[in-house]
């Protein structure tokens, strides 16, 4: 093998080496622009309220609670008292389905699923209230009741997308160098 060649392969190896090591655990939803977006009676309520999540409290689209999106987390706080009504179909796409709540619209790493944490106490939402896809996540919570210190946590988990492009690359790289003629000097 070459000196020459011999460098590049371990400057390709080090570089790929290096995206491994430098992509975080997970990508996370930290940096994410969220749409929140309320549906009731039908069809979407008022516009859409747009934040940056930072693992601060941001209003939402509709005026009853706050929601903080953290790496890991959605959390809805409820400001103030009261019971959603129950409400014809406002939402059912891309396997999404609202009656009366929320969407929240990511653009960031795709969503890989959404649990409902312990740490909810709002009484009455289970699993069938939470939809999720690749890119939203969507609560409905019509019929059921609320008041100031009622909270709804979602644990939230994404595509580790730095380090599966990273390992795309080392495989590419490592495809390409094998199928390379390898050339034998030679003695004598």
């Amino acid at each position: 093998m070459s000196p020459v060649r011999f460098i590049i392969q371990v400057l390709a190896a080090a570089a790929s080496f290096a995206m491994i090591a430098a992509a975080p655990a997970r990508a996370g939803l930290i940096g994410s622009t969220v749409d929140s977006q309320y549906y009731t009676l039908g069809s979407a309520y008022g516009s859409a309220a747009t934040f940056t999540a930072d693992g601060q409290a941001h209003a939402s689209s509709y005026p009853l609670f706050n929601i903080t999106v953290t790496d890991t987390q959605v959390i809805y706080q409820f400001t103030s008292a009261g019971s959603w009504t129950t409400s014809p179909t406002s939402l059912d796409s891309n396997g999404l389905y609202i009656s009366n709540g929320n969407l929240l619209s990511f653009t960031g790493p795709a969503i890989l699923s959404a649990k409902i944490d312990p740490a909810t106490t709002m009484a009455g939402f289970t699993a069938s209230n939470l939809t999720f896809n690749g890119g939203a996540i969507a609560v409905s919570w019509g019929g059921l009741a609320f008041n100031s210190s009622t909270k709804v946590v979602l644990d939230v988990a994404t595509v580790d997308e730095p380090r599966a492009s990273a390992l795309l690359a080392l495989g590419v790289g490592g495809f390409a160098l094998s199928r390379r003629p390898w050339r034998r000097r030679k003695l004598g």
